[in-house]
């Protein structure tokens, strides 16, 4: 862990981690749509949203800050222990969003 970083924010972290927590079970919501109305692909994409939204709640700060193209290198702040297991489940939502993505373009007649 870099000590050049600011410290964390707890407050911060929950706020964001409910937010990107919330997105996730919107993606939820979703991914449970498509399924039930005949669309399997669409709920893929949907359920790897979902899991990439719940990857992030690991290190919701960082994550924002990664995303967003304003991001200065002050405004990264100190990684919580767990950040890596998040990382690796953002990693796993990203794979199962472009598989239901390919499959969606692929299978669009059926």
């Amino acid at each position: 862990m870099p000590s050049d970083l600011p410290p964390r924010s707890v407050a911060l972290e929950i706020i964001a981690a409910a937010l990107l927590f919330g997105a996730s079970l919107f993606a939820v919501h979703f991914a449970i749509a498509d399924q039930a109305n005949g669309k399997p692909f669409r709920a893929i994409e949907a359920a790897g949203a979902a899991i990439l939204f719940f990857g992030a709640c690991f290190d919701p700060v960082n994550w924002i800050w990664r995303l967003l193209p304003f991001t200065r290198r002050d405004q990264i702040i100190q990684p919580p222990p767990w950040a890596k297991i998040g990382w690796l489940v953002f990693g796993i939502g990203w794979v199962v969003f472009v598989v239901g993505l390919i499959g969606k373009y692929t299978h669009h007649g059926h």
